[in-house]
């Protein structure tokens, strides 16, 4: 569920860290590939320290229904923001077959 911090534990070759979703709010968005959704916004974080130690952001947004698509992706970086959209979308077959999130049937 996307209404409280999920923790993931992360192997990275002998080392494990922690990775943080955490909700950071709602947000309407109109003009998607998926047409005008809800989406929930959530924040990635880590606790992982050196190399990979985080030091930009990365915030997703994902539909705010059953299919949890990830629709848009923003990671800020030292150099700019960059931005992701999902273009596309196509249930899969047994899905689609049975009318189910939201695919043809």
């Amino acid at each position: 569920e996307l209404d409280e911090t999920q923790r993931f534990p992360i192997f990275s070759g002998s080392e494990t860290w922690t990775l943080e979703i955490v909700p950071t709010g709602r947000e309407h968005l109109e003009g998607t590939a998926l047409g005008d959704v809800d989406t929930r916004i959530v924040q990635l974080q880590t606790a992982h320290r050196g190399d990979l130690e985080q030091k930009g952001s990365f915030t997703v947004w994902v539909t705010d229904d059953a299919r949890r698509l990830p629709i848009r992706m923003v990671v800020k970086t030292n150099f700019g923001p960059i931005r992701a959209d999902l273009v596309a979308w196509e249930a899969p077959v047994a899905l689609a077959e049975s009318g189910g999130a939201d695919g043809p049937g």
